[in-house]
């Protein structure tokens, strides 16, 4: 972890002096004659910009005061109440605005007091608490909103330059460090900016959370289920900003079904019937925040409608008893059939009220026996057939 030592002195420049003139005594000062240790911090970065784009608001978290927070120009300020966070906050600016901070610092939320004793503390919090790292912003706006202008160079978890020159080059870094990683730039950067169609140069992750926070990203994407009859479900797009999105297309099994979405003045929603067995329903989109696309899918197991017909056989010679065995064989109406040689020589009807058997005397050949039934849920019908030789 980079720290950088600095000495408080009051000759500041004057535009530093200037911008905090506003500021409340009792809510900000400059420590004086003191030596503090002050660590450069992602993880207050991601936290100060949670405040900005009001994701959290200090209600939700209590902070213990008094904390020391450093800027890029190397002033340090002691912050001792909330209005003084929000006025250090709101005066930051693109040349000047707060890159570290002074630990072990102390929050409470939910009623839990947090200790933070270093950076991966802080990054664990905003885990904790739910708050965007900027592994996350980074991760949901690069390439959807913005390209890196290679090449760049990152600092890695050990503290050391890495050049990168490729996105595949990004992406090993990023699996190699891992999920906690949190991307440090060696500054400055340029970025491909979609939507303007220009080159911006980023100086600092001020600069580079200002992108970010003008990117909407991916829309979250959404849809309900309801089935209509064993085989026909009915889905409903349901998701923040849906009035809103442009186009958005249904799939089922990777297929392409139907546009959906305000330009074709859809509704929303998508009714099929479907064949038994298993199924991907998927909604897919791709905006100007979003060049990649996303997609959300949900598995849909279909049961075929039909009984699943079954008998046992027993007997000896040429004698034999058939006794049905599926789960609705009391419930419906099905019907036994003999044949041989694809001609009918006897057939019996059983219903709820039947004993579910059939009990036959054979000659010597080869028979077909089989169970067959109608539904309302299975017009087509269906059997279940074996043959018998009988010596």
């Amino acid at each position: 972890m980079t720290k950088v030592f600095l000495h408080i002195v009051m000759l500041c420049m004057a535009g530093c002096c200037i911008l905090f003139q506003s500021c409340v005594d009792d809510d900000l000062d400059f420590p004086e004659g003191e030596s503090i240790d002050i660590t450069e911090s992602l993880a207050l970065n991601s936290f100060l910009n949670a405040i900005i784009t009001e994701s959290i608001n200090l209600n939700q978290v209590e902070i213990i005061y008094p904390i020391n927070l450093a800027f890029n120009s190397n002033v340090i300020i002691e912050i001792t109440s909330d209005e003084g966070l929000l006025e250090s906050i709101r005066s930051q600016s693109n040349t000047l605005h707060i890159t570290g901070i002074e630990f072990p610092v102390a929050l409470i939320s939910d009623n839990k007091t947090f200790t933070l004793e270093d950076e991966a503390d802080f990054i664990n919090l905003l885990e904790e608490i739910d708050l965007q790292t900027i592994r996350k912003d980074f991760d949901a706006t690069f390439r959807n909103c913005f390209n890196l202008v290679y090449p760049v160079t990152l600092i890695n978890a050990m503290q050391k330059e890495v050049n990168i020159a490729t996105d595949t080059e990004l992406s090993t870094l990023f699996q190699t460090e891992g999920t906690t990683y949190q991307p440090k730039f060696v500054f400055p950067i340029r970025l491909s900016v979609f939507e303007s169609n220009t080159e911006e140069v980023i100086n600092s992750n001020f600069d580079l959370y200002e992108v970010m926070n003008n990117c909407d990203g991916c829309p979250e994407l959404a849809f309900t289920v309801e089935p209509l009859t064993t085989t026909r479900y009915s889905f409903q797009a349901d998701f923040p900003g849906i009035n809103t999105l442009p186009s958005y297309d249904w799939f089922i099994d990777g297929n392409f079904v139907e546009s959906d979405g305000v330009i074709h003045q859809g509704d929303n929603q998508l009714t099929e019937t479907f064949t038994p067995g298993e199924h991907e329903i998927c909604i897919k989109a791709q905006t100007p925040d979003c060049a990649l696309g996303t997609s959300f899918c949900r598995q849909l197991t279909v049961k075929d409608p039909c009984p699943q017909l079954s008998f046992v056989k027993e007997g000896q010679e040429r004698f034999f008893t058939f006794t049905a065995d599926f789960a609705e064989k009391d419930e419906i109406i099905y019907e036994w059939r003999i044949s041989i040689n694809n001609d009918p020589i006897t057939s019996e009807v059983e219903g709820p009220d039947g004993d579910n058997m059939l009990s036959f005397q054979f000659n010597p050949g080869t028979y077909e026996i089989c169970l067959f039934t109608e539904t309302e849920e299975c017009p087509q019908g269906t059997s279940f057939c074996i043959d018998l030789v009988v010596e």
